[in-house]
């Protein structure tokens, strides 16, 4: 239990520093409704934490997820994307992936124990 509150602590302040970095580098892009955003986790991990930016611009937090794992969203509103998972487990790998439009858009990878993974970006529409 006292894991997951460090955890916690840990997934908001990355996002906050994430989202500062990304709210000062400007917002000039615009973002089209019709833009088709999927989250994809797999790997040979046992659980992971994950964490994403949604369609309407706000968390999504699932915790000691098996994988594969995949989330989908058709006329993604925020024109930010971000995919954060980290392994719950003492072996195995981890790959995230974000896809924008069918094309991957950002991936990252780790084969390291109770390791994390970020992969965000503004989406160029």
């Amino acid at each position: 239990m006292v894991r997951n509150v460090f955890l916690s602590a840990g997934i908001t302040a990355r996002i906050l520093v994430i989202l500062s970095i990304m709210l000062l580098a400007g917002t000039n892009m615009a973002c089209h409704q019709d833009d088709y955003v999927v989250y994809e986790v797999t790997g040979d991990a046992d659980v992971v934490d994950i964490l994403i930016t949604t369609d309407m611009g706000a968390d999504g937090k699932y915790e000691d997820v098996p994988l594969p794992w995949r989330m989908e969203f058709g006329g993604f509103d925020s024109s930010y994307v971000y995919l954060y998972a980290h392994n719950n487990s003492d072996s195995g790998s981890i790959n995230a992936t974000i896809y924008v439009n069918g094309r991957v858009f950002r991936q990252a990878a780790t084969s390291r124990p109770y390791d994390t993974v970020v992969v965000y970006g503004e989406k160029n529409n």
